[in-house]
C-alpha cells in the first residue's frame, strides 16, 4: 500500500495554502508564559500568517497517570480559534518515540515498562529515562492517549491537519520485547530455524537451536566478524518495525478522524521510503542556513529535499514544508536572509508545496533553541525579517489559486533511489559507504537536473508496482545488488521501449550480498546491457578518465571494470588503456547505456563533456529535454522549474538564482511546451516577456512567470 492512496479526503483544501511557524505548546523545553500567547496571535492575524503548528506533548498533559491536563492546548486552540488560524497539531511522534520527546515518567515508576537497551546488557538510568516502543504497555497506553487527542479536538474550527510523527526514526533497541519482535519478523522471512542457520552462518557457523536463542548482531557483538546478512535483517527489521509504528499511528488519526488530513515531516532525505508512510500530504524539514553551504548545494538540497518528498506522488499531489529555517542562527553565515528564505520559499512554491512552517514563531525558553531560530525578537515583537516573511506569505496566499492550481511538470527521466541501498552499503562499508552510495545517487540526480530532464526519484515499490513506467529514462547509478523482481521489471520496461542509464557497479551481487560469480551483472541484465564482466581493476581518478571518440574525456572514479562486450554492443568510450568503458546496446525496442565506472559520484556543473553526452545520447533515444539553458556565466546554481495544469504546457515557470551575483540567461523549452503561449509576466515584478530569452536576476532574486494563453 502506497502514500498516494489515501489522497483526496473529502476536508482536503487544496485550494488554501498555509504559511506560518511552530507556536505553543511546544514538544520540548519549555515556553513562554500562556499569558503572553494572545498577543503572538494577534500578531500573527495582523502580519497575516494564517497558520501555525503546536505539540500535544503527552509527558506534559498527563503528568499523573489517568489524570490528563489539556488547559494549555485547549487555550491554544481556542486562541487560533479566535484569530482566524488554522493549526497543525503534532499529537504523534517525536523523533524516535511513538509519542512526544519523552514518555511520562510513571511508565517507568509504576507500569514499570522496559528501558530502551541501546546496546546488549545496558542498564538505563537516570533523568533522561528513554523506554522501549515495543513494550506493549507502553504502546496501549500511548496509542490510547493519541486516540483521546483526536477525539478532543477533531471538532474544534482551528484543526487544520493532524502530524503523525515529527522527524521519524527508529533506533536499534536490544531488550527482550524488541528480540520478541525481531524473531517473529525472521520467521515470516525464513519460515524455519534451519534456514535462517543457513543465511546467517556463511562466515562460520552459528546453528541456533532454538528460535529463543536468536540474537541480533551488535557492533558489541560477541560475533567477531558477524555475517553480512545478520546484520542486514536487523537494520532491515527496525526499519520495518518503526514504520509498522507510524503507520498505526496513522490508521488511528485515520480511524478517529476521517475529516482532516494527515502529514508529517521527514529529516533528511536518504533515510527512508517516502512511499511507506500511509499519510495524506507528505512533508518535511528543510533546512538551508545551518552551515555555510555554497550557492550550489543550496541548490542541490532544495532539489534533493523537495523531490525526494514526491517519491511515488502523482504529480498534482501537494507537499508541505513543515520546518524550514527562520532566523536568526548566529552560526551561520547567511543567517535569517530574507533574499535567500524568498528564492526558498519560491522554490516550495515551484515543487507544490502547500504549507510553509518556520522554525520557530517565538525562541524557547531553555535549551539549545533559546535565543535563536526565532521568527520574532526575544520580547514577541516583529522584526524586518519577520515583516519581510509576512509579506511574501501575504503575497502567496493573495495568488493561491492560480499558484495551487499548477503542479509539478512531469519529468522526463526517474533516478532509482531505493534507501535499502544504504543498509545494504552500511553493512558492506564499501570504502566509505555514504560517499558512493549517497554522491552517486545525489550527483545522478542533479547531473539530470542540469541537463534540463526535470529528474524524479523512484524507489523499488514503483519498479515493482509499475509507476516507474511513465519515465521514458532510468538512471540506476551505483547499484550493486540486484533482486529477481527488480531485474524482470528492467528488462520488461526496456524491451517495451525504456531506456536504462547505469553505472559500474551494477547488479554484481543479489539481496542477500552474494556475488554472481557466473556473471555479471546477473539476473540476466547482462542480454539487456550487452556485456559481461567478470573482473574490476583500479581507476586513479587524478590521471585517468573515460575517454570518447571525439578525444573529450569523461571524468571518472574508483573502479574500472573489465568489460566484455556482447554481439551488436557498441563500444562509446574507452579507458585509459583502451579497454572498452562505455557500452550502448539495444534489447527490444528500447536502449541501454553503461558505464564501466563511477562518472556520478563526484559530478560536477563543470562536467558539461558527460552531460552533453548523455542528453546526445537521450534526443537519439528520442527522449527530448524539457529545456536547455544557456548563460554566459557560471548557472551551477540556476533553479529552473515549470508547473503545468494539463500536463502539456506551461503554466508558470519558476526561475531562481541562488547566487549571491546577478546572472543573464536564456531558457529555451520544449517548443511542444509553449503551445498557444504568447508570453509570461513575472508577478513579483509586473515585468513582462515574450520568451524565457535574456533574462536577467539579480543576487538571490527569484522570477514567477505565469503564462499568457494567445
Amino acid at each position: 500500500m502506497t502514500g498516494s492512496q489515501f489522497t483526496g479526503m473529502p476536508d482536503q483544501k487544496t485550494n488554501q495554502f498555509f504559511y506560518g511557524g511552530s507556536y505553543v505548546p511546544l514538544g520540548l523545553d519549555k515556553h513562554i508564559p500562556m499569558s503572553e500567547w494572545e498577543d503572538g496571535m494577534r500578531e500573527m492575524k495582523r502580519l497575516g500568517i494564517n497558520a501555525f503548528r503546536a505539540f500535544a506533548a503527552w509527558n506534559r498533559i498527563e503528568r499523573r497517570e489517568g489524570v490528563p491536563d489539556f488547559t494549555e492546548l485547549d487555550r491554544s486552540m481556542e486562541l487560533a480559534e479566535k484569530y482566524g488560524l488554522r493549526v497543525l497539531l503534532n499529537v504523534g511522534g517525536l523523533f524516535n518515540n511513538i509519542q512526544g520527546f519523552r514518555p511520562p515518567p510513571w511508565l517507568h515508576y509504576v507500569c514499570h515498562c522496559t528501558p530502551r537497551m541501546e546496546t546488549p546488557g545496558q542498564k538505563a538510568d537516570g533523568a533522561e529515562l528513554m523506554l522501549c516502543s515495543d513494550d506493549p504497555v507502553l504502546q496501549e497506553k500511548a496509542y490510547a492517549f493519541i486516540r483521546k487527542t483526536a477525539m478532543r479536538y477533531r471538532s474544534s474550527p482551528a484543526l487544520e491537519s493532524w502530524n503523525v510523527w515529527n522527524e521519524p526514526h527508529g533506533d536499534p533497541c536490544y531488550c527482550e520485547w524488541t528480540l520478541r519482535a525481531f524473531r517473529v519478523w525472521l520467521r515470516n522471512k525464513y519460515r524455519t530455524l534451519d534456514a535462517l542457520n543457513e543465511r546467517w552462518g556463511t562466515v562460520f557457523p552459528v546453528d541456533f537451536p532454538t528460535w529463543d536463542d536468536v540474537r541480533p548482531f551488535s557492533e558489541q557483538s560477541p560475533y567477531a566478524h558477524p555475517d553480512p546478512c545478520m546484520r542486514l535483517d536487523f537494520l532491515n527489521f527496525l526499519e520495518d518495525n518503526f514504520i509498522e509504528k507510524f503507520n498505526r499511528i496513522a490508521s488511528i488519526l485515520r480511524e478517529t478522524d476521517p475529516r482532516h488530513p494527515t502529514t508529517f515531516n521527514l529529516q533528511g532525505i536518504h533515510g527512508h521510503d517516502m512511499d511507506r508512510f500511509h499519510v495524506d500530504i507528505p512533508g518535511i524539514s528543510a533546512y538551508l542556513e545551518l552551515s555555510s553551504w555554497t550557492p550550489r548545494e543550496v541548490h542541490l538540497w532544495l532539489n534533493l529535499y523537495l523531490k525526494s518528498a514526491r517519491t511515488g506522488r502523482k504529480a498534482e499531489e501537494k507537499i508541505r514544508i513543515i520546518e524550514t529555517d527562520s532566523g536568526a542562527r548566529p552560526f551561520a553565515r547567511r543567517s535569517g536572509c530574507p533574499r535567500l528564505a524568498a528564492a526558498r520559499d519560491w522554490t516550495f512554491v515551484a515543487q507544490g508545496a502547500d504549507m510553509i512552517l518556520s522554525w520557530i514563531y517565538r525562541t524557547r525558553i531553555t535549551g539549545g533553541h533559546a535565543l535563536q531560530a526565532s521568527m520574532t525578537r526575544w520580547d514577541g515583537t516583529t522584526p524586518p525579517r519577520l515583516e519581510a516573511a509576512a509579506e511574501r506569505g501575504r503575497f502567496i496566499i493573495r495568488h493561491q489559486k492560480r499558484l495551487l492550481g499548477a503542479f509539478p511538470f512531469p519529468g522526463r527521466c526517474g533516478i532509482f533511489h531505493d534507501t535499502k541501498m544504504y543498509r545494504y552499503a552500511a553493512v558492506e562499508h564499501w570504502h566509505g559507504s555514504h560517499d558512493f552510495t549517497t554522491n552517486s545517487h545525489d550527483g545522478a540526480f542533479m547531473l539530470m537536473q542540469d541537463a534540463g530532464y526535470a529528474p524524479e526519484f523512484i524507489n523499488d515499490a514503483m519498479v515493482l508496482d509499475g509507476r516507474f513506467r511513465r519515465f521514458p529514462a532510468i538512471v540506476l547509478p551505483f547499484m550493486p545488488y540486484m533482486t529477481q523482481p527488480i531485474a524482470a521489471a528492467l528488462r520488461e520496461y526496456v524491451r517495451d521501449g525504456g531506456i536504462l542509464i547505469a553505472e559500474a557497479l551494477f547488479a554484481v551481487k543479489d539481496e542477500n550480498m552474494e556475488q554472481f560469480f557466473r556473471k555479471t551483472p546477473g539476473c540476466g541484465l547482462d542480454e539487456v546491457l550487452g556485456f559481461r564482466c567478470a573482473d574490476m581493476l583500479y581507476l586513479d581518478s587524478r590521471k585517468d578518465g573515460i575517454s570518447l571518440a571525439s578525444g573529450e574525456k569523461i571524468p571518472a572514479e574508483y573502479f574500472q571494470l573489465c568489460i566484455d562486450p556482447g554481439p551488436g554492443a557498441e563500444i562509446r568510450g574507452n579507458f585509459s588503456d583502451g579497454s572498452p568503458a562505455i557500452v550502448s546496446a539495444r534489447h527490444g525496442k528500447g536502449r541501454t547505456l553503461f558505464f564501466g565506472s563511477l562518472v556520478t559520484s563526484r559530478y560536477r556543473y563543470q562536467d558539461t563533456v558527460l552531460r552533453r553526452f548523455l542528453r546526445s545520447f537521450l534526443e537519439d533515444a528520442e527522449v527530448p529535454p524539457l529545456f536547455t539553458l544557456r548563460s554566459g556565466e557560471n548557472a551551477d546554481a540556476l533553479g529552473v522549474y515549470f508547473a503545468t495544469k494539463n500536463s502539456r504546457t506551461i503554466d508558470i515557470a519558476y526561475l531562481m538564482n541562488y547566487r549571491e551575483e546577478p546572472i543573464t540567461f536564456s531558457v529555451h523549452p520544449d517548443p511542444a511546451l509553449l503551445d498557444k503561449i504568447k508570453g509570461f509576466t513575472d508577478i513579483l515584478t509586473g515585468r513582462k516577456y515574450v520568451s524565457l530569452t535574456d533574462i536577467r536576476l539579480d543576487d538571490r532574486q527569484c522570477a514567477v512567470l505565469f503564462s499568457e494563453e494567445a
